[in-house]
């Protein structure tokens, strides 16, 4: 439960589909970027956690996340 004013961010990669520190990290800053664009509004909490290897290209990444949070609105 979030008792918070705002929504939090939580993420999980494996190291399965990110084999080293600086790719994880990499992708974690692309989704909070992307998250912060999207103007979610609301107090609740969203858990990311990476099935799959996702494309090494921003555009595309960034295309298919939007998607997701535009159907969170």
């Amino acid at each position: 439960m979030n008792i918070e004013e705002k929504g939090r961010l939580f993420l999980r990669i494996s190291k399965k589909y990110a084999k080293t520190a600086v790719e994880r990290n990499k992708m974690k800053r692309w989704i909070r970027e992307i998250y912060g664009d999207c103007g979610l509004k609301g107090k609740f909490d969203i858990v990311i956690s990476l099935k799959s290897r996702p494309e090494k290209k921003y555009a595309f990444f960034k295309e298919n996340l939007l998607d997701l949070f535009k159907r969170l609105k």
